[in-house]
Formats: C-alpha cells, structure tokens, sequence
C-alpha cells in the first residue's frame, strides 16, 4: 500500500507489515511477530491501514477477520474491525473515506462458490451499520470491488453464471449495460 511518503508492505519470510519512507534505505516494522497479513490499503482519514489479520492457534483452524493498524508513530495498536466469518478478502474505502466495503465467506465454500460483498459505515474508528449488499444465497460468487470517484461501489458477480460487472447505488443492484 502506498501512502504520500511511505510504501507498507508484508515480509514474507516474518509476515510482519513494514514500513518504508521514500528516500531511505530500511523498512521498519510496524507490526509484532505472529498474525499474518493481507490485501494492505490506507485508511488516510483514520490515519490507519485496513487489512486482513490471520491469527494461528495451534489448537483451532486460524482466524481470518479485518483489522485497523495504527499508523501513529510508538502505537502499533490492532484493532478488529469485522469478524466471524471463516475468510476475508479485498477490503475497500470510498474515496470519501466514508465506507467500507469487503468479500467474506465460509466453509465448505471456495471464494469461486459463494461470497458475500459487504459494506459498512466508517464512524470513529470502528465499522457500524454493516450491511449485505450481494450475495449470501449459497449460488453467487463475487470479487473485486471498486468504489468509483463519485463513491459508487462496483464489483464483478457470477449472479446469472457469467461473470459481469454490476453497481450497487445505496444498496440497490444495477446490472452494467452490455
């Protein structure tokens, strides 16, 4: 993920999440050793990164969720956003910086069988009025959202067995013109 003056990026040899200014040499890690982490992008607002965590436990199936990741210098708090779901994926903000938007699903589903897109209000740091916006029948798959610059949320679906592009305007589903 880029940022005005920095780039932030998963090692992969520690999956820890780095930080490195332009203009230097050594990134610096901004993250402790163990959850691991993905699809990073930069919630300038809140000053923070949105990515998705996995925690491993020996004793379960790891935890897949959401988080916010402090980009306060000395504050490497990690906050979960969204949780419960069994994967995450592609975690989006509006340009207005407003809304967030993400793929979830669940086992026995690969993300080619069922996902679910979803869209949450951004309001002090945390994630309210969750809603689903596609998806969730067990015959939909879905990937890629996109915010448009006039913060219109699109996203591919397999909804009648062909991949298309289709918007959502305020929960409302629109078919793209062919």
């Amino acid at each position: 993920a880029l940022s005005e003056n920095s780039i932030y990026f998963v090692n992969a040899s520690d999956q820890r999440i780095y930080q490195q200014q332009f203009g230097t040499t050594t990134p610096v890690a901004i993250t402790e050793s163990g959850p691991r982490f993905a699809d990073l992008i930069i919630d300038s607002v809140n000053h923070r990164l949105i990515a998705v965590c996995e925690q491993h436990d020996e004793t379960t199936e790891p935890e897949n969720y959401l988080v916010g990741i402090s980009l306060a210098a000395g504050n490497m708090q990690i906050t979960p956003l969204a949780r419960g779901a069994d994967f995450y994926a592609y975690p989006r903000i509006s340009p207005a910086g407003k809304s967030l938007c993400w793929i979830e699903w669940n086992h026995p589903n690969m993300p080619w069988d069922s996902t679910q897109l979803w869209q949450a209000d951004i309001h002090n740091h945390c994630l309210e009025n969750k809603r689903l916006i596609a998806g969730g029948d067990g015959l939909e798959a879905i990937f890629q959202p996109q915010w448009s610059p006039d913060n219109r949320l699109y996203y591919v679906s397999d909804r009648n067995n062909w991949w298309n592009i289709y918007s959502a305007d305020h929960g409302v589903i629109v078919d793209m013109p062919a």
